[in-house]
């Protein structure tokens, strides 16, 4: 004898189902709502201890697309926390910002 009868088999695949179209829409709203902040786009060049590097940062402001680049520049220019925070008070050298 069966532990589950068909009712209960069809009645946990419809539960699966909807959890998991649960979980594709909560996906697509939270992408749609990352998409939505990404606006500006900024190609920002950083000097440090005689190095130069140039990263791309993308932020719903033009400070925070440079703030994501010169984080992302300051990582490979720096050696450990103290240089990351000494590089992260540098302003750019340039930076070139276009909307999305």
């Amino acid at each position: 004898m069966a532990l589950y009868s068909l009712g209960d088999s069809a009645s946990r695949l419809l539960r699966a189902i909807a959890t998991i179209v649960g979980i594709a829409l909560f996906a697509g709203w939270l992408w749609y709502g990352v998409r939505q902040e990404v606006r500006i786009e900024c190609d920002t060049c950083f000097t440090f201890k005689g190095r130069t590097e140039c990263r791309v940062g993308r932020g719903a402001s033009e400070a925070s697309a440079i703030m994501g680049a010169r984080t992302a520049a300051c990582a490979a220019l720096g050696s450990g926390v103290t240089d990351a925070m000494q590089c992260g008070a540098q302003p750019p050298i340039s930076a070139r910002c276009q909307a999305l």
